[in-house]
């Protein structure tokens, strides 16, 4: 499984697409801390921003190229003639996706500690821990979200299609999540900013979990079925 990791990070680092998010991630934060005063809502305005739209547009594109792109392009099946089973090498790559999303954030992290080390804004110890933790803690219901994508991943063979079958169901959550109040738990873009909010929102913590569950239990499943020309 750790050579299934290896190789998607590898080919992550090959991809001009992460080096552009970085460039676009860097101007939307050098943007943002010049409009706010101060340090918890320059790193929090910019949480905002990596959870309503980077972030789910980073995993879809991502996701795509790991995994529908993989298969429909014969890549796939250079990974399977390692001596892993077909779960770890889903389970590989989910968990690759995973580690991508602790770089994004973390990048968007540092980078927001530099910005404001250079405008001279205060920064102190425990505001940097407290928001640290929120930053942590947010990749939990964004994985959850990815995980989606992953189960995606494994019915469609394009990248392309994939992309767009993700965002309709990112903008469809979003659009009848401000519909329909009820059931909270289906529904997981209401939960992207949970952490960073002042109560612990319970149900958004058991539904992030409920979706990386039954969505890696359904992709595993899937993937284990599905045909690859060798």
């Amino acid at each position: 499984m750790l050579a299934v990791i290896f190789n998607e990070m590898n080919k992550l680092f090959r991809s001009k697409k992460i080096f552009v998010f970085g460039i676009i991630i860097t101007i939307m934060s050098i943007g943002l801390a010049t409009q706010f005063k101060t340090t918890d809502t320059v790193f929090r305005s910019d949480l905002q921003m990596l959870i309503s739209l980077i972030i789910p547009v980073f995993s879809v594109y991502i996701i795509g190229d790991h995994i529908s792109d993989d298969y429909k392009l014969g890549t796939l099946k250079l990974t399977m003639i390692q001596p892993v089973s077909r779960k770890e090498i889903l389970i590989g790559k989910a968990l690759f996706n995973l580690i991508a999303l602790f770089i994004v954030m973390f990048f968007t992290f540092g980078l927001n500690i530099i910005i404001c080390l250079v405008l001279s804004k205060s920064i102190t110890a425990v505001i940097l821990a407290h928001l640290f933790i929120e930053y942590l803690l947010t990749i939990l219901p964004l994985f959850a979200f990815s995980t989606l994508i992953i189960f995606l991943a494994t019915l469609i063979n394009s990248g392309g299609a994939l992309v767009a079958a993700s965002f309709g169901v990112f903008i469809g959550m979003q659009i009848l999540n401000g519909i329909l109040h009820e059931p909270d738990y289906v529904f997981i873009v209401k939960y992207f900013d949970m952490f960073m909010k002042d109560n612990i929102n319970v149900t958004g913590i058991i539904s992030s979990v409920g979706y990386i569950i039954v969505f890696l239990v359904a992709a595993t499943f899937r993937f284990e079925k599905k045909d690859i020309v060798m």
